[in-house]
């Protein structure tokens, strides 16, 4: 448990810092300002993605992770509101060509008007 409170203390101090920095905008110039801010959420966000200590329930291994009967359920589920899943080989000739293409068709939609 104590790993718990160093974490939360080290995420409350980060916050503070950010909440401080908030408070001194004004007196800031904005490159200067907009900088220690990315810093502070840069800050924040890496201490709330460490992982905090915890124990498992059983030791055991022979449990799969996720039902079979619970996945095939989801699978056809999804399968029903999205169509046939098809796996795809990132690196195959067909796929690339394929990417390709839908970077172009997203190109396309987000282009500015009036730009070729």
């Amino acid at each position: 448990m104590g790993e718990n409170r160093k974490l939360m203390r080290k995420f409350r101090a980060a916050a503070m810092e950010f909440i401080n920095v908030v408070d001194a905008a004004s007196q800031t110039e904005t490159n200067a300002f907009l900088l220690i801010v990315g810093r502070c959420v840069a800050e924040i966000y890496s201490i709330a993605l460490l992982p905090p200590p915890v124990e498992l329930d059983s030791t055991g291994t022979d449990e799969p992770p996720f039902q079979t009967e619970k996945w095939e359920t989801l699978r056809r589920s999804l399968q029903e509101k999205f169509g046939p899943w098809r796996v795809i080989d990132s690196t195959s000739k067909e796929e690339l060509v394929a990417r390709e293409s839908r970077r172009g068709h997203l190109r396309d939609l987000f282009r500015p008007q009036g730009q070729p």
